[in-house]
């Protein structure tokens, strides 16, 4: 699969195994969503990632729509 121009999202990327395929695919020309519990405990800085914070438990109505229309999901 072609990752360039994909909209990829991560759930639970702050966590051990999360965080290494963050950094894999922020290696790559790829659009990262990254998901978390507590949106303090992560970096801002990143380019092509943004964070969204939710409780996988109670998610939201709209989440996909939040989440930016993701084309894949790794979690």
């Amino acid at each position: 699969m072609m990752l360039s121009n994909r909209r990829i999202l991560v759930t639970g990327a702050n966590g051990f195994l999360g965080r290494h395929v963050l950094a894999e695919l922020r290696t790559r020309e790829v659009n990262v969503i990254a998901t978390c519990r507590n949106i303090r405990e992560v970096e801002h800085d990143a380019i092509n990632l943004r964070w969204v914070e939710f409780d996988i438990a109670e998610p939201p109505v709209d989440l996909y729509d939040r989440l930016g229309r993701p084309q894949a999901l790794i979690h």
